[in-house]
């Protein structure tokens, strides 16, 4: 943990942290930090660190709950931990995907040969006079 901000009490005459203590986040959100505080006016270097910050704090958290275990399959309809808009499309596509070859090899398995070619031919049959 970095250390708060550190103020000298005359009362103990010892110097006290002042405020709360803030993880290391790293040299590069520090130096983010530093071009951002020497250039107030900035709102790119702020914006760059602000993103920096969140990014780090993000990899602190994941490490902290995989640190903690196992948290079990969310509850939700995705079926994933992806919580961002595209992420979430992926994994129900992929969730879908996989669920659909998972009814396909079953549907083959529950059938003979015979029985897949009959369903084929039954189906071609139906196309072609759908045609004519």
């Amino acid at each position: 943990m970095a250390r708060s901000k550190r103020k000298w009490n005359p009362d103990t005459n010892e110097l006290e942290d002042e405020g709360p203590e803030y993880p290391d986040l790293g040299p590069g959100v520090a130096s983010l930090r530093r071009k951002a505080i020497a250039n107030p006016d900035d709102r790119e270097a702020s914006r760059k660190h602000g993103e920096a910050v969140l990014a780090a704090i993000g990899r602190l958290n994941n490490r902290a709950l995989t640190a903690a275990g196992n948290i079990g399959n969310p509850h939700c309809a995705s079926g994933s931990a992806e919580n961002e808009g595209y992420a979430i499309l992926r994994a129900v596509k992929a969730d879908n995907l996989r669920r659909f070859n998972a009814s396909i090899t079953r549907d083959r398995k529950a059938r003979t040969d015979e029985q897949i070619r009959d369903a084929y031919n039954a189906a071609m049959r139906l196309k072609r006079n759908a045609a004519v």
